[in-house]
């Protein structure tokens, strides 16, 4: 480790002199290595080299089964380390999160949660591989650099770091990361190209086992929804059509037609949520996700006093439930409100002056080249819309942001909760 130290400063104020390896801001998820890599993190452009010198340092010192190649992208001035960790110490990142992986049929088959003091049981494990799916190395990989606390106390650049927080969490937090992200394996992504994208697997089943074992259960599931629900409009479709086919002839008809479709489109929306459940709980057993709940990283925002926790005995941002509420019943729900009756003020406003520009033009008393105007009001209902929209999903963001939620599926729940309030407005105009 001493002699990777020795040498880090000088890898920082060499440029290399071939810009043919230049690539865009695009191109950084497919860029071609040629070193085992799972996740890349990338620091802000033009950042200081002794930030990336710093990091760079801390990364060897507090892990040493960590493995970092660097590149250094000439278009933007953004340097990317390339990461990964030794198999060994993925194996032992698995039992952390206690993966259920396959058991060997001689020990009664079957799955259970990785254990790495019993290797010997699991199937395929030797095989470093295919032991582990891609998304699966990534999602250890990320475990494990989260995992990465500071073990004494440091300022850098004017940002504190205290004993026990996570390198990578305060990094993102104060924006000495610009982001990390999971690279793409163009072998296995190529083989998804040629048997799932391409045109001519429009009539094949889509390869749900292979989506899974490369993007993870949650995509693979989306597919399988989509496919699923894709097949079961093939029935409204049928008597849909039969009943657009019959429209028209008798108001008596129509009427009848028009029941008819509506207590068919219960039954079928009925029926499709009993077979989905039931399909996706098929698939939950096949996938051994039955009854598996997942646990959150805390988000990188997330902000608090440290405090040590009783579970980890660690330290960790606590933030008290009370100031959220605070915030939430005095600044959240005003600024809500403020907002609902702005909005419905300018739709009642402009609904006026549509009501009183019909009137003008009915009366007569508008010139003939007035008549443009009465599109005047619709075009300022579109433009007031647009304005207000952009305008509260940002006053949604930064509301969210401050009560400070811990979880990151909890914080996008109350974003969506406060969009849908304005939404809601805009539906009934």
């Amino acid at each position: 480790m001493s002699e990777h130290l020795t040498d880090v400063k000088s890898v920082f104020h060499k440029r290399f002199a071939n810009f043919s390896s230049a690539i865009t801001n695009r191109l950084w998820l497919n860029a071609h290595t040629n070193y085992d890599c799972d996740v890349l993190l990338t620091f802000p452009a033009r950042i200081d080299n002794n930030v990336i010198i710093w990091f760079l340092e801390k990364f060897l010192q507090l892990e040493s089964d960590i493995r970092i190649s660097i590149k250094y992208h000439f278009t933007t001035g953004v340097y990317g380390f390339y990461l990964t960790f030794t198999y060994e110490r993925i194996l032992k990142g698995a039992d952390a999160l206690q993966l259920e992986k396959p058991i060997k049929q001689e020990f009664g088959g079957g799955y259970q949660a990785f254990l790495f003091n019993e290797l010997e049981f699991y199937q395929g494990v030797e095989d470093e591989d295919k032991f582990f799916s891609t998304q699966e190395r990534q999602s250890i990989v990320l475990h494990l650099l989260y995992s990465i606390r500071i073990n004494e106390d440091h300022i850098l650049n004017g940002i504190k770091f205290k004993i026990d927080q996570s390198l990578i969490q305060r990094g993102l937090e104060k924006n000495l990361i610009r982001q990390i992200i999971p690279l793409h394996n163009k072998e296995q992504l190529n083989h998804l190209r040629d048997i799932w994208v391409w045109p001519k697997n429009v009539l094949k089943p889509q390869p749900i086992e292979d989506i899974r074992q490369y993007f993870g259960v949650k995509i693979a599931l989306y597919f399988c929804w989509l496919s699923f629900y894709t097949k079961a409009l093939c029935l409204p479709a049928i008597y849909g059509i039969y009943i657009w086919y019959h429209t028209g002839q008798s108001q008596e008809l129509d009427d009848k037609l028009f029941v008819i479709n509506a207590f068919l489109n219960i039954i079928w929306a009925t029926g499709f949520l009993i077979f989905w459940r039931r399909r996706q709980a098929e698939l939950a057993y096949e996938w051994n996700t039955l009854d598996m709940e997942q646990l959150e990283e805390t988000r990188t925002t997330y902000k608090g006093e440290l405090r040590r926790s009783p579970v980890t005995d660690k330290y960790e941002p606590y933030y008290p439930d009370w100031k959220r509420l605070l915030f939430r019943c005095f600044v959240t729900i005003p600024m809500l409100i403020i907002n609902l009756v702005l909005v419905s003020f300018c739709i009642v406003f402009i609904i006026r002056l549509q009501s009183w520009i019909d009137r003008q033009l009915k009366a007569g008393r508008l010139p003939p080249l007035m008549s443009l105007t009465e599109l005047f009001p619709k075009v300022l209902l579109a433009l007031v819309t647009t304005i207000f929209d952009d305008v509260y999903k940002y006053v949604s963001r930064w509301l969210t942001d401050r009560e400070n939620y811990r979880e990151q599926r909890t914080h996008d729940n109350q974003i969506i909760a406060k969009m849908f309030a304005v939404n809601f407005i805009h539906l009934i105009k």
